[in-house]
């Protein structure tokens, strides 16, 4: 038998660490394995489920000590190469976005000043232009909506 495949997902809870998923032979998988942090160490957690007087029983569980190391091993080594990326990657944007930001930064003081001294000049002459049309516009709906309500109150009585 041979674990041909181990999916992590990580949660950052007290204790609960990861959930892990284990393919055997590329053909069955089992699901729902806990990363547990314990008082000295990582350990593995079968899939378990509550029963009716409220304990827990394994759904399924090694039935010997080496295929339990096997699968512990399995698991807890992708869970370190999947911290350790997270936390390449998580590092990763922190510089990007400083650089980022201060080539974003430049970009805005050498570039955008010509445009928003246009747009402003632009948006200057357009603005009083468009607002009269807005303001004629809104008070026409002003205008009708009063005269509706007036008709309707005689309606009424």
């Amino acid at each position: 038998m041979e674990i041909t495949d181990v999916k992590i997902s990580i949660r950052d809870e007290e204790r609960l660490k990861a959930y892990a998923s284990v393919v055997f032979d590329d053909c069955f998988i089992v699901k729902d394995l806990r990363v547990i942090d314990g008082t000295d160490r990582l350990w593995v957690a079968m899939p378990n489920k509550k029963r009716r007087d409220g304990t827990r029983r394994d759904v399924c569980h090694p039935l010997n000590t080496a295929t339990r190391e096997m699968i512990e091993k399995a698991i807890l080594d992708r869970y370190d190469e999947t911290m350790r990326e997270q936390l390449y990657t998580a590092e990763e944007p922190v510089e990007d976005e400083i650089e980022d930001e201060d080539e974003a930064m430049r970009a805005r003081l050498y570039s955008d000043e010509e445009p928003a001294d246009e747009e402003s000049e632009e948006s200057t002459e357009e603005e009083p232009a468009d607002e009269e049309p807005e303001e004629s516009t809104e008070e026409e709906p002003a205008d009708e909506e009063p005269e509706e309500s007036t008709e309707e109150e005689p309606d009424d009585e």
